[in-house]
């Protein structure tokens, strides 16, 4: 069953509440969520390291299937500064 849902232009129209991060198992797993991406060019997620992307938790049946575990996103503003300083010195700024 095809999904015909309209994503908006990047994650950051999203609020943190709308997303999810999806931790999966394994390389092949991971490899094959790429390949969900793939099929429809207005998809929008985020590579976030160690097997982890970020999606829309409207795109989740499109996950159906796939061995990873579901992970909250939090906003930057939710962080403590501390906690958001340690991350932008880890990570870079954006």
């Amino acid at each position: 069953m095809e999904h015909c849902i309209r994503w908006r232009a990047t994650l950051d129209h999203y609020r943190a509440s709308e997303l999810i991060a999806l931790r999966f198992s394994n390389d092949d797993a991971f490899l094959t969520a790429l390949g969900v991406t793939e099929k429809d060019p207005e998809f929008v997620y985020e590579l976030v390291g160690d097997l982890v992307l970020i999606i829309p938790k409207d795109a989740l049946p499109l996950f159906h299937g796939l061995n990873f575990v579901q992970e909250g996103v939090r906003d930057a503003s939710d962080l403590p500064a501390d906690e958001l300083n340690k991350l932008r010195r880890e990570q870079g700024g954006y």
